[in-house]
C-alpha cells in the first residue's frame, strides 16, 4: 500500500531518469496509477509502450487454472494495457481461492489451498499464447520447484526469470549458478535491504547500507553504498528492482552504468554473504515450510531425534523435527547423506566443516538461520 499519487509520480520520475523495467503486483494496490504513469508518459511522446518493460505476478489465492487469465485480464484491465511483458508466479504455495486476499481461519492462520503448480503453469501458458504475455517467470522458486516446471510433460515455455531476495548479504550463488546454467534470470528484490518495518521485516538483522566495506568502495568511487550493492549485482548477470518513491533515490539508483567494480572488490563483496533473508515472507514460519516441497524423508523419521535447538545472535528457538525433515530434505540432502548429517551423538554440539556449512546453508533457504546447531534426542 502507498499514499495516493505517490506511485504515479514515482512512476513518472523513473521513466524519465531512464528506467524502463517497472515491477509491479495486483496485491501492491497501486496498479493503477502506474498504468496511468506509463501511459501518461506514452502521451508526452517520452516513451513507447514497447519501451516499458512491466511485471505483474499471480497471487496466491489464483493458482487453480481456471483463475489464472480472468486475473491476468483484471491486471491489465487496471493497468488500461494490452499485455504484461513479463507474468510471474509470485509464490509457490497457494491460499483457498476467493475475495480475501490473507484468507485466516478462526485461529488467525493462514488457510493454504492445495496447489499444481504444473497445472498453474500450463494455464499462464496459454496466457501467454493469447498475446496477454509476452514471457513468463516465478518468484521465490527453489531449485526442485524451477526443475518441476522445467520437466514438466508437455511444456511449452520455460520460465525466463525467478524474482528473489537477493543482495550481498544473500549472494544466492548456488540458485544463481543454477539459473545461469538454464538461461534463467535472476531478479533481485530487496537489492539495498529492506527498509526497517519490522511487521514484515527480520529487523534483527544488520542493515546493509551500513556495512563498511560497501561505504569504503562507495568512497572510492564517490558513490553511495547502496549504488555499489547495485553495481555488484549488476556485474553478476542479477537484473535489481530498487523500490523507491524519493525523487533523489530514484535518480541514485539508476547511476550505476558509470562506473565498475574490480574482481578483488567483486570478491569482496561476495564474501560479505551471511544468508540474512530480510524479507519474512508473509511474517509466519508456517509459510516458509510450504516454499518447499515436502517430500517425505523416511531416514530421518527413524532417527532418534525430535528437535534442533538453533542459537543465533539474537534468539535461541527449538523446530520440531518434521521441520527439519522437509528443510533437508527440500534442499537435496538425500538419505545417503542424512546419516552423516543427522545421526551423530545426542547433544553433541557440531563441528565446522564443508558438510556442516551445507547443513547450516540448507537450513538457511528454510527460514531457520542457524549459528550454533544442537540436536536433541528423545531419550
Amino acid at each position: 500500500m502507498t499514499p495516493k499519487g505517490s506511485c504515479l509520480e514515482a512512476v513518472k520520475i523513473a521513466i524519465d531518469a531512464g528506467y524502463r523495467h517497472i515491477d509491479g503486483a495486483f496485491v501492491y494496490f497501486n496498479e493503477h496509477e502506474v498504468g496511468q504513469g506509463i501511459r501518461e508518459k506514452i502521451a508526452e511522446g517520452k516513451i513507447k509502450r514497447e519501451d516499458i518493460f512491466y511485471c505483474g505476478k499471480l497471487w496466491n489465492t489464483c493458482h487453480p487454472p481456471e483463475l489464472v487469465r480472468p486475473t491476468l485480464e483484471k491486471t491489465l484491465k487496471i493497468l488500461q494495457l494490452d499485455y504484461v511483458d513479463l507474468y510471474i508466479i509470485e509464490l509457490p504455495m497457494a491460499f483457498k481461492p476467493g475475495d480475501a486476499l490473507y484468507p485466516k481461519d478462526e485461529n488467525g492462520k493462514f488457510i493454504y489451498h492445495k496447489t499444481d503448480l504444473c497445472a498453474t503453469w500450463e494455464a499462464m501458458e496459454a496466457c501467454k499464447d493469447a498475446g496477454l504475455a509476452k514471457s513468463l517467470g516465478v518468484s521465490n522458486f527453489n531449485r526442485r520447484q524451477l526443475e518441476m516446471i522445467m520437466n514438466k510433460p508437455g511444456l511449452k515455455y520455460k520460465p525466463v526469470s525467478n524474482q528473489v531476495e537477493c543482495h550481498p548479504y544473500f549472494t544466492q550463488p548456488k540458485l544463481l549458478e543454477f539459473c545461469r546454467q538454464h538461461d534463467i534470470v535472476i531478479v533481485g528484490y530487496s537489492p539495498l535491504g529492506t527498509s526497517r518495518d519490522e511487521s514484515w521485516v527480520n529487523v534483527s538483522s544488520p542493515p546493509l547500507l551500513k556495512d563498511p566495506l560497501l561505504n569504503a568502495i562507495g568512497k572510492k568511487y564517490n558513490k553511495t553504498a547502496a549504488q555499489v550493492a547495485l553495481r555488484f549485482n549488476i556485474q553478476r548477470g542479477v537484473v535489481v528492482i530498487p523500490k523507491s518513491f524519493n525523487p533523489q533515490r530514484i535518480r541514485e539508483n539508476f547511476q550505476i552504468f558509470d562506473f565498475s567494480l574490480t574482481e578483488k572488490e567483486m570478491k569482496e563483496i561476495e564474501a560479505l554473504n551471511k544468508n540474512v533473508r530480510y524479507v519474512e515472507l508473509l511474517m509466519e514460519e508456517e509459510v516458509k515450510d510450504l516454499l518447499f516441497q515436502k517430500i517425505f524423508c523416511p531416514a530421518l523419521n527413524k532417527t532418534k531425534f525430535t528437535s534442533l535447538e538453533v542459537s543465533t545472535e539474537v534468539k535461541k528457538k527449538v523446530y520440531p523435527a518434521f521441520k527439519i525433515k522437509k528443510t533437508l530434505d527440500a534442499g537435496g540432502i538425500s538419505d545417503s547423506h542424512l546419516n552423516t548429517y543427522i545421526l551423530i551423538p545426542a547433544n553433541e554440539k557440531l563441528s565446522s566443516s564443508r558438510k556442516i556449512e551445507h547443513l547450516i546453508g540448507t537450513l538457511h533457504a528454510g527460514g531457520i538461520l542457524a549459528k550454533a546447531l544442537t540436536f536433541n534426542n528423545s531419550t
